[in-house]
């Protein structure tokens, strides 16, 4: 039986590797045991007065606190696979960050939520290069959501499906990543996406209560799954997320009553979810270290 522990912020993994090799070091999810903790990470602590300044994609992803601010640079890739309704569609996504760490960025109460950004010459993955756009943070301080700009990133983003993709990643693909910073040679790494997985999500009866059931395609002793749940509050049409749940890689967790009755339904749609399979790597081949994450993720929405 899982046990649960439930966290009232967003907890920080803080993870670190040496740098003493040339290639990338891998970072391995926690081993799983059969009496493993489940834990429960409240991204939105106060649901009914929620007005969350991370989109719901963004934060299935990223966090306000990252393990990837240990490192001089951080480089996200992800393929995503949307339920919505009867519809499906596959995105493919990245994200680099060049952390100028003598400019970090505090929040009111004085803890380091991020730094300002450097320039790149270029970012590849497999030929597809990436566009500079603009690195927007939003935090709620005093009670106001405030933007700032915090410097440049580098995206890639593409749709299945699309003529021309700008970008598109296949199920468990192979990686050739390529990247620049002015002043210096190119660098190159190679990576992979972890094993996809997908899932299905029904509603239970728990002890007399509503519970949610989430399976999964399990793959025993990978370590760990992330499960993302939020909703879409009926207001504005936005989705809000409200857990992170980590839990074993075995192929199922059952949401309990208690927290499907946090989410008000006055105010909020039918709860969606997010699976994500992560694998983690530190490249030494950058300056303080390039923290790799590549995600495979499932999401499930309830149909419009």
């Amino acid at each position: 039986m899982k046990k649960i522990v439930h966290i009232a912020a967003i907890l920080l993994l803080m993870l670190y590797a040496g740098c003493g090799k040339p290639n990338p070091v891998e970072l391995e999810n926690p081993a799983a045991t059969g009496d493993e903790q489940s834990v429960i990470e409240v991204i939105s602590a106060n649901p009914e007065q929620t007005t969350s300044p991370y989109g719901y994609d963004t934060t299935a992803f990223f966090r306000p606190e990252d393990v990837s601010l240990n490192y001089g640079s951080a480089l996200f890739i992800a393929r995503n696979q949307l339920f919505t309704g009867d519809s499906v569609s596959v995105t493919s996504f990245a994200e680099l960050y060049l952390y100028d760490r003598t400019q970090p960025v505090r929040d009111q109460n004085n803890r380091i939520i991020s730094y300002k950004t450097k320039k790149a010459d270029f970012l590849r993955i497999n030929n597809f290069q990436a566009r500079e756009v603009a690195h927007m943070m939003g935090w709620r301080r005093g009670g106001v959501i405030t933007d700032t700009l915090l410097g440049p990133k580098y995206r890639l983003f593409g749709r299945r499906g699309h003529m021309s993709p700008d970008f598109e990643l296949g199920s468990s693909a192979s990686m050739d990543i390529r990247i620049k910073l002015p002043g210096q040679g190119p660098v190159q790494i190679s990576s992979s996406l972890p094993v996809d997985i997908t899932g299905s999500v029904k509603r239970i009866r728990l002890n007399g209560a509503d519970a949610m059931q989430i399976n999964w395609n399990s793959i025993p002793g990978s370590g760990e799954v992330e499960v993302l749940i939020g909703a879409r509050l009926i207001a504005t049409g936005q989705m809000i997320p409200f857990y992170r749940i980590k839990t074993r890689d075995d192929g199922q967790y059952i949401v309990p009553p208690s927290l499907m009755r946090a989410i008000p339904p006055a105010r909020f749609g039918p709860p969606g979810v997010t699976l994500l399979r992560k694998k983690q790597m530190v490249s030494p081949l950058l300056e303080e270290g390039l923290y790799i994450a590549a995600f495979s993720a499932y999401t499930i929405r309830p149909g419009n």
